[in-house]
């Protein structure tokens, strides 16, 4: 009934009475009420960092993470056009009950032309792209980029080395280290 629920959700607000008891946690809270209002612009500065590294990210980077998903990818100069059929793909497997004995294991599997699930071909992903590369997770990410060629061409390695790492270093020092050096001060 509503006088149940009532007495449910005074009982989930008893946090807030140990706080206006405890002086210690109250200290806390006021502390971080009165620093409100500097963390918010930190934020700020942050979301605004990631946007315009999100939109030079998608200037030099769009399209360009797609690959063949046969594992011999680099055979396919024309990329996107040439990434076509099937491949034999090969996998060992152990059928002997004792494992002794290992065995080549052939399948046929499509060509696909695959894209990373971070990548920076809409704004949305390269926040995301971005976020990732913020908790030190970008080093696939940094792969993609600087193999990266043109849209709807594979890649070649470290075709791109200089503005990926031009770009990555830049976002990783501003963005990572400045602004987290701004929340601990």
């Amino acid at each position: 009934t509503k006088q149940a629920r009532v007495l449910r959700l005074g009982r989930a607000l008893r946090p807030l009475r140990l706080i206006k008891r405890n002086q210690g946690m109250r200290l806390i809270v006021d502390a971080l009420l009165a620093t409100w209002r500097s963390v918010s612009m930190i934020i700020l500065l942050a979301l605004s960092l990631a946007i315009v590294f999100a939109c030079i990210g998608m200037a030099c980077f769009k399209g360009t993470f797609y690959y063949c998903s046969d594992p011999d990818g680099a055979v396919f100069p024309a990329g996107k056009t040439e990434c076509s059929g099937n491949f034999m793909g090969k996998t060992h497997m152990r059928f002997d009950a004792l494992g002794s004995e290992d065995e080549a294991v052939l399948w046929l599997a499509p060509r696909a032309w695959l894209n990373p699930a971070l990548n920076f071909d809409d704004f949305t992903s390269a926040l995301v792209t971005l976020a990732a590369v913020n908790c030190f997770n970008y080093a696939h990410v940094m792969s993609y980029a600087s193999d990266g060629t043109s849209p709807g061409q594979s890649s070649s390695r470290d075709n791109n080395a200089v503005v990926s790492g031009v770009f990555f270093v830049c976002y990783t020092i501003t963005a990572s280290l400045f602004i987290m050096n701004l929340f601990v001060a």
